[in-house]
């Protein structure tokens, strides 16, 4: 039973060593984002476009009548009038026209009247924190001031709820594949399934697809600039991941990868862990029918015993390191680097 508890600690240790990866680089907003544009287009790997011209751009936010309506219907006069009635992202989305949503829609306010999200999707802003599971979280760095997180949470509302967001898919899709606010069908291709890898018809061999599509990526819609500078100027001292070079879907990613890295890595060591009791308990068999033949060899076969243990945790551990060296090069987080000045 000692040893099982002192190998179970050993594994323990090195594997919380492993797990504290997850936790990304971390720098100041302005150490990553040199201003507002650099911020909403690089954060959102191109999403939004940062537009100087606010009678060229969307809100992110408002108070009363929706703007956002009026400014699609100018800056895309090529869209027919029916498909402004309808919610065209696909993912938490609704399937279909925009709904009215009851007095209890006070997350995402803005858009009780007209909303292509449900409220139980925006139903409070942890929700809209955890939304996307682990690793898609804004505040991994650790908790955000009020005036920064309440962004966060306005994107994260303007993205579920805005119809006008679906007019910029980087990848059209179905019977509205012509909507499209940044350049028509040409510019992108049109959604393909089968180039979709969370498609049932997924197939990454086939020769229609140049690259992966999706039904819910945003590319180049135009932001106003007041808004991204607002959201720097609140946000500049708090601390986000510098993973990506500050890419907020780059550092989701990296986490699913070291995620799968420690999951490899649990089961490696446990399965290390099963074998090393296994053999301790064939060693204490075989010392123990050996201790029977002699009759002064009580005493020195418990030494023994403890000796071959401790042996063996020695051996685990070097093991154990030896894997956490392994799984530290393969993610470019070498233990041991050369020292640099500065």
């Amino acid at each position: 039973m000692a040893q099982k508890i002192l190998l179970a600690v050993a594994i323990g240790i090195l594997l919380s060593s492993v797990v504290a990866e997850d936790n990304p680089p971390c720098k100041p907003f302005k150490d990553i984002y040199a201003n507002g544009k650099e911020l909403c287009e690089k954060m959102w790997d191109d999403a939004f476009k940062y537009e100087t011209n606010e009678t060229q751009a969307y809100d992110m936010w408002f108070f009363g009548k929706n703007p956002n309506e009026e400014m699609s219907k100018k800056l895309l006069p090529h869209v027919n009038s029916s498909d402004f009635d309808f919610c065209h992202l696909d993912y938490f989305h609704i399937d279909g026209p925009p709904s009215r949503e009851n007095d209890a829609f006070t997350e995402c306010h803005p858009w009780v009247d007209r909303a292509c999200c449900t409220h139980d999707t925006v139903l409070s802003s942890e929700k809209l924190r955890k939304g996307y599971g682990a690793g898609y979280e804004w505040d991994r760095c650790g908790k955000m001031s009020p005036e920064c997180e309440r962004f966060f949470v306005h994107e994260a509302c303007f993205y579920e709820c805005e119809p006008a967001v679906g007019f910029y898919r980087k990848y059209p899709i179905g019977p509205h594949a012509s909507v499209d606010g940044s350049g028509g069908s040409e510019s992108h291709p049109v959604y393909n399934p089968v180039c979709d890898p969370y498609s049932g018809e997924y197939n990454p061999e086939s020769p229609e697809c140049e690259s992966d599509h999706n039904s819910w990526q945003v590319y180049k819609m135009p932001i106003k600039a007041s808004f991204c500078d607002a959201w720097f100027t609140a946000c500049k001292n708090e601390l986000f991941c510098a993973l990506a070079d500050g890419n907020f879907f780059g550092c989701a990613r990296d986490y699913e990868a070291q995620a799968e890295a420690n999951k490899t890595a649990e089961l490696a060591l446990n399965k290390t862990l099963e074998e090393q009791i296994k053999k301790n308990k064939e060693l204490e068999a075989q010392l123990q029918n050996t201790s029977t033949t002699a009759d002064n060899d009580d005493s020195l076969s418990a030494g023994v015993i403890v000796g071959i243990v401790a042996g063996c945790v020695v051996i685990l551990l070097l093991i154990i390191f030896v894997l956490l060296l392994v799984i530290r090069e393969r993610k470019g987080r070498a233990l041991f680097s050369p020292m640099t000045e500065g």
